[in-house]
């Protein structure tokens, strides 16, 4: 079991047999006696084995477990802003597809962290912030998306009068 694309090295111990024929369970098959072969479309696959004896005689076998191929998220988001004066609120709007009970893990760049999915956070001081969201999802498949954000420094007003008489 894994995410997309899944690598699978299929072992042949079969006694007797001049050749045999793999199938991987999605219309794919192998005439090599121990193949490794990469699952790309998420699903559930029931590999099996058949072997030919030199007289043509076949016997067949279902591995005992399925190979099961989760879907690799395609981590994305945007934000409203991407730079303004401080303080600045930003408001992350994810993107991530496909979507299979997600676990979201953001990281503003300041420390602060949050695991919902459309976050709004506050940047109270300038600077330069590294964001960062990892989706991780049901099959443990995850993906990382970044951004950055540019708060600069708001101007502090001053100003006094004199108040004269005339």
């Amino acid at each position: 079991n894994g995410c997309n694309p899944l690598t699978t090295s299929f072992a042949n111990t079969s006694t007797g047999a001049v050749s045999n024929i793999w199938y991987f369970g999605n219309g794919d098959s192998s005439t090599v006696a121990n193949p490794t072969y990469t699952y790309t479309t998420p699903g559930v696959y029931q590999p099996y084995i058949v072997a030919i004896t030199a007289f043509g005689c076949t016997d067949t076998f279902y591995l005992n477990t399925s190979v099961v191929v989760y879907s690799t998220p395609n981590a994305s988001f945007n934000s409203n802003v991407t730079n303004g004066c401080s303080p600045l609120t930003v408001n992350f709007n994810n993107q991530t597809t496909p979507l299979d009970n997600p676990v979201y893990n953001w990281s503003f760049g300041t420390g602060a962290t949050s695991a919902l999915a459309d976050p709004t956070y506050t940047y109270n001081s300038h600077g330069t912030y590294a964001v960062q969201m990892i989706v991780t999802n049901l099959g443990g498949c995850a993906d990382t998306a970044t951004a950055t954000i540019v708060v600069d420094p708001s101007p502090v007003a001053i100003a006094q009068a004199d108040v004269t008489t005339g």
